[in-house]
């Protein structure tokens, strides 16, 4: 069996074979230049996702900060408000120099709860 194919369309079979696998090429091409660019783009993306997200964290973290030496603050000034804390310092001065339980009850004005604790800390840390 023989093939009685004639030139001209050998020569076509050949530009449209040429054709398809060069339009195949191109189309190889421009994706790649389509996914290239998209990457760039989902990475400047991921960048800026990123960046957003450190500095949003970064004042979270600076106003948290803040927030802890306002209360830092606050407790310092209600530790030094507070008129029980001078009443408790001499009653454990007193105790730490030999006072009595009854001598600072009388002495200080807190209850004998309140004194026996404050002696039984003194004898603890003395």
């Amino acid at each position: 069996m023989s093939l009685n194919i004639s030139l001209p369309w050998l020569t076509l079979f050949a530009i449209l074979s040429l054709t398809t696998g060069l339009v195949g090429v191109i189309f190889s091409i421009i994706l790649r230049f389509k996914q290239l660019a998209f990457n760039h783009t989902l990475s400047a993306y991921n960048k800026e996702i990123l960046t957003n997200s450190t500095v949003g964290i970064g004042r979270c973290l600076i106003d948290m900060e803040n927030e802890l030496q306002k209360l830092a603050h606050s407790q310092y000034n209600i530790q030094l408000n507070d008129p029980m804390r001078s009443t408790y310092q001499h009653a454990t001065a007193l105790l730490q120099k030999g006072a009595s339980i009854d001598e600072v009850i009388q002495t200080c004005d807190v209850s004998r709860v309140e004194a026996e604790f404050l002696h039984k800390l003194a004898i603890r840390y003395s």
